[in-house]
């Protein structure tokens, strides 16, 4: 709908539903399930909104959780939270990593590693990533990913491999 406005929307599919989330112009972050047909099988319900600027909502799924898990900046910091199939009940909100700024951010589950991968662009013009375990809680300290130039890296792309096991991020 027209309230479901971002500029770049997100979606994932498990087995049984998809999950799409957002945010609006009053820094929302929304959620709405829909079928493996895409119909709406829910109202638009809040993740998160409050104070300061929320940005860059991505989601993906677990195939080992059967759970989605969604990530998203608020007021530069990444934060996550994981949701059952048809929840309309954000879980425990935590930073992606304490304390670091990241925007721009982007997600990836991998099936082989049993883990998400979520990549964000550093406040320090640098690219960093940082590992998720299945359920969406974070593992130990982000890693810096090297940045060639420092002043124009921006919006990183993660991908997963699950044939060999890795996360790749440009």
């Amino acid at each position: 709908t027209a309230s479901d406005v971002q500029e770049m929307p997100e979606i994932a599919c498990g087995p049984s539903a998809c999950l799409i989330v957002g945010r609006t112009w009053d820094q929302l972050v929304w959620g709405r399930w829909l079928n493996l047909s895409g119909a709406a099988t829910s109202a638009r319900f809040t993740i998160e909104q409050g104070a300061g600027t929320r940005d860059w909502v991505r989601v993906a799924y677990s195939e080992t959780a059967g759970s989605f898990t969604v990530a998203w900046a608020r007021g530069g910091v990444p934060q996550t939270t994981t949701l059952a199939a048809g929840a309309t009940t954000a879980g425990i909100i935590q930073p992606v990593v304490t304390g670091r700024v990241g925007t721009q951010l982007d997600m990836a589950f991998n099936s082989g590693l049993n883990l998400f991968g979520v990549a964000a662009q550093g406040n320090a013009s640098d690219i960093w990533a940082q590992g998720l375990d299945s359920v969406g809680t974070p593992l130990t300290g982000a890693v810096a990913t090297v940045s060639e130039i420092a002043t124009t890296d921006g919006r990183p792309v993660i991908v997963s491999n699950a044939t060999t096991s890795q996360f790749l991020v440009v």
